[in-house]
């Protein structure tokens, strides 16, 4: 049964704080399982970027750094299928890791475009911003000689920042294209339709909840990077339960 919260009269699909709370209760029900897959995960990460960097070969470090993408983005694919499982109370183990590999192609393929259209519409946003910001630097840096021009170059630099905001923005509302990949065996293109419709008139509530994460993992990272242990399997499954009310929603709004 779907819950709907309720504030001030407005219904809303999903509560970060009860996204956060469902993360957390199912990290602590399997709490060695989370913890070894992270440490895994970590050693072998770690593993491979340490030998990228001993190779003074420049192909095979290339070749190193191909494998650690490959493995995050299979790590990404596999933590969706099983969070995907938390959610729904079915069975997860390690081996459903191996069963992500039919989406690795359509993955890599869709977060390629994700990434291109969510940076074409920044610079299209930006460029106005940074042209004219460069255009009076150096008009302004070129007259004034007593020591201010760090702060003038700061100040231009913080007024090209809200030029950020709809290429943010669009990635959030693009964010869920691999969940559509993982759960609903998605094709590329679709996927992205897909998680823009989704996310439709729910952005502001989006944007509370990815500060949210971001603030618990830099949290994790403050803990000597430990506290990540902790902290990725919670934002994973977190996020997991905002997806599925999301799409819950969706098919009663349809129904």
């Amino acid at each position: 049964m779907e819950k709907i919260y309720k504030k001030k009269g407005r219904i809303f699909i999903f509560s970060t704080r009860e996204a956060i709370k469902f993360g957390w209760g199912k990290f602590v029900e399997k709490v060695g399982f989370w913890v070894v897959l992270m440490l895994l995960y970590f050693v072998i990460i770690f593993g491979v970027d340490f030998w990228s960097l001993l190779v003074r070969d420049l192909p095979v470090s290339f070749l190193f750094d191909l494998i650690s993408m490959a493995l995050s983005l299979i790590f990404s694919l596999g933590m969706i299928k099983i969070t995907l499982k938390a959610y729904e109370n079915e069975a997860y183990s390690y081996s459903d890791f191996l069963n992500v590999f039919k989406y690795l192609i359509r993955y890599i393929i869709s977060f390629i475009i994700y990434l291109a259209v969510v940076l074409i519409v920044t610079l299209i946003v930006v460029m106005p911003f940074i042209l004219f910001a460069t255009s009076l630097a150096f008009d302004t840096l070129y007259r004034i000689t007593d020591g201010t021009q760090p702060l003038i170059v700061g100040f231009l630099v913080i007024m090209g920042l809200p030029g950020m905001i709809p290429g943010i923005l669009l990635a959030i509302k693009l964010f869920f294209f691999d969940y559509f990949i993982v759960d609903k065996d998605m094709g590329i293109i679709e996927s992205l339709k897909a998680s823009f419709r989704l996310t439709k008139g729910r952005l502001l509530k989006l944007i509370v909840f990815f500060l949210a994460v971001v603030l618990i993992n830099f949290g994790g990272i403050l803990l000597l990077g430990i506290g990540l242990l902790v902290t990725m399997p919670i934002s994973f499954l977190a996020t997991a339960h905002v997806y599925k009310k999301l799409v819950e929603r969706e098919s009663t709004e349809f129904a």
